[in-house]
């Protein structure tokens, strides 16, 4: 699977649910099919709530495919709102160098190198399959989703596509001949797998070719919460939101909702304002998708710091060593909070008192952080 720019308007073939199935069925078409399937264990989806959509995608073309990333589309006229679900194209620890004179990599891994972002999982041969998971919150349904990808011909294959080779300790990656390429396009037959091959595609890149798009569409029936988004918009004395200006907290058990003058969590027994939260639905995902676990904050600026020791708050101090030259280094120290979905209340009533601004980054393994600034 691939790891936790600029998108053109949708193309391609639009896959909708088919009856209670939640299956989305997909032509056999000489092109890139993709299935999808809503996680089994959701019997009865309720909006707001999270869940795995499963997609399978297979290469009926007769070309090799490279995968580039899965994109959820929302509104391209705002910045942000389109996100990476997931990327077949990565970088990996270690050092990576290229020989112009041999045309292969050597890739060292016990070795400290530059991030080189050309490893690809996504390689696709005619007839493979593989499985990509992404977990939504279920809102604004349909759901529109993009792969984006690149065909391949034999000369591209030949020229810009590098196996990997292994050899006692060595891992190289190298093209390969026309004899050799015979073998490699045999296609494997688990069309469960997460991935087939590790390759090298140093052009996968969007300014040096532009990918090809193929768009698929969720969609799912929902059932309706008792207490309705209108009947939060209600309360809170605000017009009904339009889509990015609010999102559903599972373990809040409310709706969260921008509005003119802030932001605030409305449930039926109570209306909470909100700190300064710059992405709204992100942020309550995160906090959603960890439970039972602990929300991590990284708190920024030394004058933060010292207000929150003063408040007694549990820092938890991180050091690392930062390079400043070829062989000095110092130490930086960082601090975090740890707390769970309850603590994280009281802890956004502090911040909207001392006017924090909050923000969130995910990764793509299902992971982030809070960060939180003044």
């Amino acid at each position: 699977m691939g790891r936790p720019g600029p998108l053109a308007a949708l193309t391609g073939l639009l896959l909708g649910a088919c009856g209670p199935s939640r299956v989305g069925p997909g032509p056999a078409l000489p092109d890139l099919q993709v299935t999808w399937e809503l996680d089994a264990q959701t019997l009865l989806p309720r909006e707001g709530d999270l869940a795995t959509i499963t997609f399978r995608v297979r290469n009926a073309t007769p070309s090799v495919v490279v995968l580039r990333d899965l994109f959820l589309l929302r509104d391209f006229m705002l910045p942000g709102s389109t996100s990476a679900v997931a990327s077949w194209q990565f970088s990996q620890p270690g050092l990576l160098t290229f020989s112009p004179e041999r045309a292969e990599w050597d890739y060292e891994r016990a070795k400290p190198g530059p991030r080189r972002p050309v490893f690809n999982s996504g390689c696709l041969m005619p007839k493979e399959s593989i499985l990509v998971r992404a977990r939504v919150r279920l809102l604004d349904m349909p759901k529109d989703f993009q792969f984006t990808y690149y065909e391949l011909s034999e000369e591209d294959v030949r020229r810009k596509l590098y196996f990997e080779v292994r050899k006692e300790r060595e891992v190289k990656y190298r093209l390969l001949l026309s004899s050799e390429l015979e073998g490699a396009r045999i296609p494997s037959t688990n069309e469960f797998a997460l991935s087939h091959r590790l390759v090298i595609f140093p052009h996968a890149d969007p300014q040096i070719s532009r990918p090809l798009q193929k768009s698929v569409r969720v969609q799912v029936e929902l059932q309706p919460r008792p207490f309705t988004l209108a009947q939060a918009a209600a309360r809170l004395g605000v017009p009904v939101p339009p889509r990015d200006d609010y999102t559903w907290s599972a373990v809040h058990g409310a709706w969260a909702i921008r509005h003119a003058k802030g932001a605030a969590l409305v449930s039926p027994a109570a209306v909470r304002p909100l700190p300064e939260i710059v992405q709204l639905e992100r942020f309550f995902y995160y906090v959603d998708a960890l439970v039972p676990g602990k929300v991590q904050i990284h708190v920024k600026g030394d004058a933060l710091v010292q207000t929150l020791q003063e408040r007694r708050l549990p820092l938890v101090a991180q050091h690392r060593q930062v390079a400043i030259g070829p062989r000095v280094s110092v130490k930086e120290t960082d601090y975090f909070l740890f707390m769970t979905a309850a603590e994280l209340l009281g802890f956004l009533d502090l911040a909207r008192e001392l006017k924090l601004g909050l923000d969130v980054d995910l990764t793509a393994e299902g992971g982030g952080r809070i960060t939180a600034a003044r």
